[in-house]
């Protein structure tokens, strides 16, 4: 928020405004007077330099100059292909980061189902009181499959409120960082999965 202070290498930094970049990655940069930042990271070079040119030829025939050139050192390339080896770069913790969720998941699902299927068994009495009043198995079935059904649609409800406390929520890793995003899809995927584990640890 404008007016507030941000710590960067050892001093204060007044943030002066905040500006939008059509939902580009400049949103998430923090901006400053080159000069000011060059002194506070005690930095002549420079990482790296944005330019802007009216038309794609024109970007094409810059990258083929600085390339060319020798009196400057610099690796040209295209908005797109720079962002694009950054993704790529990001691969492995995405691989990571589904295999950690295929694990939680998976043991998520063994422990709703154990669950269920532990509340069946304990009512096995019950079981065999319906079927002496004469229902028939299918009956029971469905009765004990509605019941579950509307736990886990309850449960999966509560895990979806809970999940939407983290919507927004920015996460820092060494590469970089991230931030969660709870949308309409999550909630679904959420809701049906929990209603899955229900169904089947009833059956």
């Amino acid at each position: 928020a404008i007016g507030r202070i941000i710590a960067y290498e050892g001093q204060d930094w007044s943030i002066v405004g905040v500006f939008s970049a059509g939902g580009a990655t400049f949103e998430a940069e923090i901006w400053g007077h080159l000069d000011d930042v060059q002194v506070a990271t005690k930095r002549t070079d420079y990482s790296a330099v944005v330019l802007r040119v009216p038309t794609a030829a024109q970007r094409e025939d810059l990258i083929e100059e600085l390339t060319m050139r020798t009196d400057i050192r610099v690796t040209a390339r295209s908005e797109e292909e720079y962002y694009a080896e950054a993704a790529n770069r990001l691969k492995p913790v995405a691989a990571v980061s589904w295999a950690m969720t295929a694990l939680l998941v998976a043991g998520a699902a063994f422990v709703g189902m154990n669950t269920m299927a532990a509340s069946v068994l304990g009512r096995v009495r019950e079981l065999g009181v319906l079927v002496t009043l004469g229902y028939c198995r299918r009956t029971v079935v469905i009765a004990f499959l509605i019941e579950s059904l509307a736990i886990s649609s309850l449960g999966g409800v509560v895990g979806v409120l809970a999940g939407l406390s983290l919507d927004h929520l920015p996460l820092r890793i060494p590469m970089g960082a991230f931030r969660f995003a709870i949308d309409a899809t999550t909630i679904g995927s959420g809701i049906t999965f929990a209603i899955l584990i229900g169904a089947l640890g009833a059956v």
